[in-house]
């Protein structure tokens, strides 16, 4: 990274003090995550645990050990991703102040490696891919390859590391070229920033760059940034029209460019987290909808469940700090009025009263939950703690009576959501292989069938929003360029006969005429834009064609 680089603003840290230890046969340290809408964390055993609870599915990339000072600031591997099928070297640089002892990266195995000093509080190390993807698994898409030990005086601060991987799976993409800091392929457009946004929230200018070539066709847009903080992905809302779901009307679109579309932004500000087929994913996008209901007994907590049942949906539950935990608990009644806690299988599905919230379920199909009235018992959520009651059952006829119906009910209201995913590149538009990666990672929102994934240690299958929604939502996170009308990815004539039946508005006109040519799917040439009068004989002529139809 150029030492010339400006940034934004100061990273956010949040960290606690803990002994160092080494990496072998450890306790596993505290987990740490910062600021709005962090990825999830689970309370776990005190008696035992495995990785895979430790560190869970939202909270994929975390902090290990903690320090005073010096202070991470951030890092990025060049390439952004590893081609499986390359042996070209591939630079890690991390940006740490604070004159460090050491900075040294730990793998997985194999003798830790320090980085070299670089000037400005820059360290780096070059590696090949044969050091890093050892045991990575086809399909995945991210590999953890180990640690980042940053080293003061009497703390070490540890940061997982994992890598972006192309493999086999994952095809070349047409990439169009846009302007000189702007491109596009099916599912993304990568625009070329050279001022980082350490806070971990990208500022309205991006996205109105973005509405400088795109429809406001986007419910949500995905932001990817261009290098890792100590930030984790989080939700912004930008619009709300929807009543009984505990949330205020507003509308901030114009802020972003969006006349009337855009309801909400995530913000990925590690790109190892990007893969919209997962759960993380999911969570994110459903805080569209909750969690900001009144609650019949407790303060409206949000934007997390509180401890009940209703909290072993996606959403979680909330820890300290507006943080969310998954919440892998079932609580079995015991003789004296307490509650038995036993562990249970985690969820890949939005539970029925979030769906109720997303518009997806009808108020008659949501099944009733135990809330209980205390949560101040967060310790005892392990296998075999004891929580005291009383624990009330809620139906949502208790959360209407708070909070109003649902406007508009489900039957009438939105299933189909088309997102944009804008991945940030600095100082460079991202390679063939990079554009390729992100563009496979935002089209697994569109699955239908469960995925594998990794992100940080977590690992398995994947259920993308489909399936999250039991079927009854969708995603498209195909980019649709202006004056595409008929959303075919192409820039033509056909888009005309749309715009004339739709009204024929002057504004649509000139957007059709100023990117008439354009595709996203093979090259963009700058083609004569024909007059309508041209047009209606073309169209007419088109109509007089008989058409053959093929029988088997």
């Amino acid at each position: 990274m150029t030492s010339t680089r400006r940034h934004n603003a100061v990273l956010m840290a949040s960290t606690v003090h803990a002994t160092a230890g080494s990496m072998g046969g450890s306790a596993y340290p505290h987990l740490v995550v910062a600021g709005e809408c962090q990825p999830c964390v689970s309370i776990v055993s005190r008696l035992f645990v495995t990785i895979g609870f430790l560190i869970s599915f939202f909270c994929a990339v975390a902090d290990h050990e903690v320090r005073a000072d010096p202070s991470f600031s951030y890092s990025s591997w060049e390439p952004r991703v590893v081609n499986t099928i390359s042996n070209a070297p591939v630079t890690f640089t991390s940006v740490v102040t604070g004159n460090p002892t050491s900075v040294a990266f730990v793998p997985k195995s194999g003798p830790t490696v320090p980085l070299t000093p670089a000037g400005d509080d820059t360290y780096q190390i070059t590696l090949y891919p044969e050091d890093i993807l050892d045991d990575y698994q086809t399909g995945h898409g991210h590999h953890f390859v180990g640690f980042l030990d940053i080293v003061g005086n009497d703390t070490t601060y540890r940061r997982n590391l994992s890598v972006n991987v192309r493999d086999e799976t994952m095809p070349s993409v047409p990439i169009i070229s846009i302007n000189e800091t702007a491109q596009l392929s099916t599912h993304i457009v990568n625009l070329q920033d050279d001022e980082l946004w350490l806070s971990g929230w990208a500022p309205a200018d991006v996205f109105n760059r973005f509405y400088d070539h795109f429809e406001d066709k986007f419910d949500f847009a995905n932001i990817v940034s261009q290098v890792t903080t100590g930030r984790n992905r989080g939700y912004s809302s930008v619009r709300n029209d929807i009543r009984g779901i505990g949330l205020s009307m507003k509308d901030n679109g114009d802020t972003y460019g969006s006349a009337n579309r855009l309801q909400g932004i995530v913000n990925y500000p590690i790109d190892t987290l990007f893969d919209l087929g997962t759960k993380g994913a999911n969570h994110e996008i459903g805080h569209r909808w909750g969690v900001f209901l009144d609650f019949p007994s407790l303060d409206a907590p949000g934007p997390h469940w509180p401890v009940s049942d209703f909290a072993r949906g996606i959403m979680g539950f909330n820890l300290a700090g507006g943080v969310g935990g998954q919440f892998p608990y079932d609580f079995i009644e015991q003789s004296d009025g307490t509650f038995l806690v036993q562990m249970t299988e985690l969820t890949d599905e939005f539970n029925d009263l979030e769906l109720y919230l997303m518009g997806l379920m009808a108020p008659e199909d949501v099944s009733p939950g135990r809330l209980f009235l205390n949560q101040n018992q967060q310790d005892q959520l392990f296998h075999g703690g004891i929580f005291e009651g009383p624990a009330e059952l809620v139906t949502v006829q208790d959360f209407v009576d708070h909070n109003g119906s649902r406007i508009p009910a489900a039957g009438g209201t939105q299933t189909h959501f088309s997102v944009a995913s804008i991945i940030l590149s600095a100082d460079r538009l991202l390679t063939e292989d990079e554009m390729a990666f992100f563009d496979h990672m935002a089209a697994r929102g569109e699955a239908t069938n469960e995925l594998p994934y990794t992100l940080g240690l977590a690992s398995g299958v994947t259920k993308p929003f489909y399936l999250a929604t039991q079927g009854l939502g969708t995603l498209s996170t195909t980019m649709v360029l202006t004056g595409d009308f008929n959303y075919d990815g192409v820039v033509d004539a056909a888009d005309y006969t749309v715009w004339q039946d739709n009204g024929g508005d002057p504004i649509d006109y000139r957007n059709w005429k100023n990117h008439f040519g354009e595709s996203i799917f093979g090259g963009s040439e700058a083609a004569p834009v024909p007059e309508p009068a041209t047009l209606l004989l073309a169209l007419l002529a088109l109509t007089a064609v008989p058409h053959r139809v093929r029988h088997r």
